[in-house]
């Protein structure tokens, strides 16, 4: 139920302009369009549809995705003409993929038997799970404009941490700068300085690390920054650039990474990510002594007053709700520890080492 409603809480607001959407698409837009323009423009929304597809949700339902510019999504129920999932901070959970699409409830995201595993099985609850989120969606219907995102309250005064959270919380300078809001790229540059710090000085090239500052950990430079963005085929240089990405593009570029580093071998990695994850999934690695990669939106008080914002951070510790991350933000501040109150987590990745025995 929390998960359902901190989904539907994250809302800023947005209109429609002319939409931006395939040949393969117009059909869907024109006979459904006025749908979804009516109910951004009713809650004031300022935003255009970049595409429009199908979700298949099994037993004879369907589905209609309205993917907004950027950041947001939009998913609309045809049999009982209900939106199940709005929100403008997050970033659609099908967003570039193509195929036979599966949506079973919130959370429940799927694509061709493949990248999500779809099973037959799911459908047995299916009538139990839509019934369920048209009731939240109506109860949240009256709350959707006015709501203020999750702010979750600490109930306790023990940080639980991973065994090297040092690395984070004192790596301040020896990092790249975020220019123009790359902050999926710093996280990764970080992430990836701490695994070659304490597990394998190859992970990173020497000519990629930082220690201007000798009282930090060795961290990564601005070059490796920019090396993996340009891995990913976007400009560095351009501020016009779209540098926003999520756990799912950040998973893949980690890959294409490791692919093009010849001193690791792919095989003493494992990498998970997930959309919407559990607080508890992550806290779990946490215990597990694995930090992550989490992307939320929230609001970060201290920086940006009561603007909501969307932004990549490197959970390794928390308290109750509270995760406490390194914020990415290059400079003597007290953002390299910071406790996250006030956010949703839209994915997250985490990586683990284990150097093969042979």
């Amino acid at each position: 139920m929390k998960k359902a409603i901190l989904l539907l809480f994250m809302i800023i607001t947005v209109c429609i302009s002319s939409p931006k959407i395939s040949a393969k698409e117009d059909n869907l837009l024109e006979k459904y369009s006025s749908i979804a323009t009516d109910k951004l423009m009713q809650m004031g929304f300022d935003k255009s549809i970049e595409s429009v597809k199908h979700l298949n949700g099994g037993q004879r339902n369907s589905y209609l995705l309205f993917e907004l510019d950027g950041f947001g999504y939009m998913i609309y129920y045809q049999k009982e003409e209900i939106f199940i999932e709005i929100t403008t901070s997050v970033i659609s959970p099908y967003k570039d993929l193509d195929g036979d699409l599966y949506y079973f409830g919130i959370g429940q995201y799927h694509i061709n038997q493949d990248l999500f595993v779809y099973q037959v099985e799911n459908e047995i609850d299916m009538k139990n799970t839509i019934e369920s989120n048209i009731k939240k969606s109506k109860e949240m219907e009256a709350y959707l404009t006015n709501s203020e995102i999750y702010s979750a309250m600490s109930t306790t005064t023990t940080d639980t941490e991973i065994s090297n959270s040092w690395y984070f919380e004192q790596i301040q300078e020896n990092m790249p700068i975020n220019y123009y809001g790359e902050c999926g790229y710093v996280a990764l540059a970080v992430y990836l300085g701490y695994f070659d710090q304490l597990f394998n000085d190859d992970i990173v090239e020497d000519t990629y690390e930082n220690d201007l500052d000798p009282n930090e950990p060795t961290g990564t430079n601005q070059d490796f920054h920019d090396y993996l963005i340009i891995l990913d085929g976007k400009d560095p240089t351009d501020e016009d650039e779209n540098f926003s990405t999520n756990a799912y593009g950040i998973k893949n570029l980690t890959w294409d990474y490791i692919d093009d580093n010849s001193d690791i071998d792919e095989d003493d990695f494992s990498i998970s990510w997930s959309y919407l994850p559990f607080n508890s999934t992550i806290r779990n690695a946490i215990n597990n002594d694995t930090p992550s990669i989490i992307f939320f939106g929230g609001k970060i008080p201290e920086l940006f007053g009561t603007t909501k914002i969307f932004h990549a951070a490197i959970a390794y510790g928390y308290n109750d709700d509270m995760f406490i991350v390194n914020l990415g933000y290059q400079g003597d501040n007290e953002y390299s520890r910071y406790y996250l109150s006030q956010y949703t987590i839209g994915s997250y990745m985490k990586m683990t080492y284990d150097p093969s025995s042979c």
